[in-house]
């Protein structure tokens, strides 16, 4: 198997769905969804927009961290 990691991914515009074949986000909702140059060619973090005046964010990250009582053991 092989695994492809997309920039796009840790963009906290991209869109949750249900099929991967087409992603979109807040930049390119439509049913065509993230072109394949912002996929594989283009890193939208060095683009000051992507489309519609919306770029890249990274996705907010929330850490866990494990109880007091759980951390000692």
């Amino acid at each position: 198997m092989i695994m492809i990691d997309l920039r796009c991914d840790g963009c906290r515009h991209l869109h949750k769905q249900s099929d991967p074949r087409k992603m979109t986000c807040d930049a390119f909702p439509d049913g065509y969804g993230i072109p394949a140059d912002y996929l594989f060619r283009i890193d939208p973090a060095e683009l000051p927009e992507c489309a519609d005046g919306i770029g890249f964010e990274p996705a907010v990250r929330v850490e866990v961290s494990a109880p007091a009582a759980v951390a000692a053991s």
